[in-house]
This record gives C-alpha cells, structure tokens and sequence, in this order.
C-alpha cells in the first residue's frame, strides 16, 4: 500500500487471507487508490500480474519466495525482500536454483533485521 502512495502506475497486491484481502480492498476505496491498486485476493502461485518491483513480507524461504512468484517477474524485475537476520547460507542455497545479483540494506527500524534486495532473477 505504502509503495502505491508513493509511487505512479499500476500496482497489484497480493494477500491469500480473505479478511486481509477485504481489509486492503477497503484501504484502496477509502484512500481513492482505486484506478491504480488491485488486490488479488489469492496465493502468488496463483496471482496474475507482470511486476517491475516484487516485495514480500519474510514470511516464506528466499527460494519459496521466488518459486512461488517468478511468473509475475521478469530479468528487469527488482525483488524488495526484508527479512530478520541476513542468512548467507540461505543465499547460498539460493545460488543453487538462481542466477541473481543481490546486496543487503541494513533496516532502519531494527538493527538486526535487513532487506535483500535482487536484481536479473532468472532460474538455472
């Protein structure tokens, strides 16, 4: 929500849990996002958007994380993933399935949580 407020052009949202989906399709009306925001009120597996910016909460593994949404994603797509602590052998992992360029930005708001961010996804 925040990135459609601050940003121009379409964005889509994704959120499975039907009362979350509910509850941002309301924030959308109520903030005259309506022309710009769609919510897919369903898993990413299944959502259907074509993302220049991919973020998602740490919620799921890296690798779940781009298995599950790489069909909305492009080389050009930049994926905005915070997390706790940074986890070098769970990039390593990673690198098994992916061909990424990465850096990690420290959190503003936690000193031990971080945001990977990467570029020129693309599978093995």
């Amino acid at each position: 929500m925040v990135v459609a407020l601050v940003r121009e052009g379409p964005v889509d949202l994704v959120e499975p849990r039907r009362r979350r989906a509910d509850f941002l399709q309301l924030c959308v009306a109520r903030l005259g996002l309506g022309e710009q925001v769609r919510v897919h009120a369903s898993k990413v597996e299944n959502a259907t958007a074509d993302a220049s910016i991919i973020s998602a909460r740490a919620v799921a593994s890296l690798q779940n994380l781009l298995r599950g949404a790489a069909h909305c994603a492009t080389t050009e797509t930049r994926w905005l993933l915070p997390r706790g602590r940074f986890d070098e052998e769970e990039l390593a992992a990673l690198k098994q399935h992916w061909r990424f360029m990465f850096h990690v930005e420290q959190s503003v708001t936690n000193p031990e949580s971080s945001i990977v961010v990467l570029d020129r996804v693309g599978a093995r």
